[in-house]
């Protein structure tokens, strides 16, 4: 943006020129970072529409922007421009359909591929999610997950044999599907918080 936006409300949610904020989608909100990287419960915002990710809209702050999928900006539609106004009043007309932002992913260095994963502590079966090779329609699970590190999910034809089972492992920089796995592994320190899942299941591959 050429010129800095305050906000109708809080001098703390005033965006300044060429800002950067954390952006992080979780139960309906968006929920923006503050200038330290911090994210707060007060940040979180789903006006305009963007409390469903299908519409493709963010809200940071309020200021809601419509996500382009073709250079990975952020356009201000004319509905945008609307409901952001409430927020963000100095918005002109003239600043309608223009990119006033762009999305980055915060990674220091790239996701690697492999071949190989970690293995899983505490793997547990459940024969209610069993997958029927009968059916070519498939099954989907979904969930929402804390875990310590990576969350796996398995498949296996024979649970007792290792070599019949896929992982798909989530976590917050990569989702991946192994065959093989490592079988030295520790569990890290810390704790995420990650958003809903869907995996899907069919006679002939998995997807995420």
């Amino acid at each position: 943006m050429l010129n800095g936006l305050p906000n109708a409300f809080r001098e703390a949610f005033n965006l300044e020129h060429n800002t950067s904020r954390l952006v992080r989608f979780y139960d309906n909100m968006w929920y923006t970072s503050d200038r330290d990287g911090s994210f707060h419960l007060y940040g979180g915002f789903n006006n305009g529409k963007s409390d469903n990710t299908a519409h493709k809209k963010v809200s940071i702050l309020g200021l809601v922007l419509t996500f382009n999928e073709a250079d990975g900006t952020l356009l201000l539609s004319k509905s945008d421009f609307e409901e952001s106004q409430k927020h963000f009043p100095t918005l002109t007309e003239d600043m309608k359909g223009a990119k006033l932002a762009r999305l980055e992913i915060p990674y220091a260095k790239p996701v690697k591929r492999s071949s190989t994963a970690k293995q899983p502590c505490q793997v547990k079966w459940s024969n209610a999610l069993r997958f029927d090779p009968t059916d070519a329609k498939g099954k989907c699970l979904h969930f929402t997950a804390s875990a310590a590190g990576s969350i796996f999910v398995v498949f296996a034809a024979l649970p007792k044999d290792s070599s019949s089972r896929y992982y798909v492992e989530i976590s917050p920089d990569k989702v991946a599907i192994y065959k093989v796995i490592d079988l030295s592994y520790a569990l890290p320190n810390f704790y995420t918080l990650l958003p809903s899942h869907y995996i899907a299941l069919n006679e002939h591959h998995l997807k995420y």
